[in-house]
């Protein structure tokens, strides 16, 4: 499972009942802010460029914003991936999307699968 606090700024990974990882996160500004609820790993993507906004890997989930009608053309779904910003996190910092240093999203390859649950809370 993937646990995204917005309010410490942090998520955390787990697999049964322990916690297997934990990382700094930035999630979505004020005016696109991170949907909260339960969701789930819809897809994955390796990028075409690991060094860039999205990283080497994206894990699409079937949430989508609140905030936004669509995302350079696409429907609005939020994502956990990458940065080439890693300076901005934590913070608020995206369109809603749950952005986290490639390092930490390169630790979590081997373990996230299509079907892992994420809950978005505060």
């Amino acid at each position: 499972r993937v646990v995204v606090v917005r309010g410490s700024r942090r998520v955390v990974l787990g697999k049964g009942g322990a916690v297997i990882g934990d990382a700094p996160l930035g999630f979505g500004k004020s005016g696109t802010p991170s949907p909260t609820g339960t969701c789930y790993i819809t897809d994955v993507t390796a990028p075409n460029a690991p060094s860039g906004p999205y990283g080497p890997r994206a894990y699409g989930t079937s949430a989508f914003s609140d905030a936004l009608s669509s995302f350079d053309g696409q429907p609005p779904q939020i994502a956990i991936h990458g940065t080439n910003q890693p300076w901005l996190i934590p913070g608020h910092i995206s369109n809603g999307c749950l952005r986290l240093n490639n390092a930490n999203v390169q630790r979590m390859m081997p373990i996230l699968e299509l079907g892992t649950p994420v809950y978005i809370h505060w």
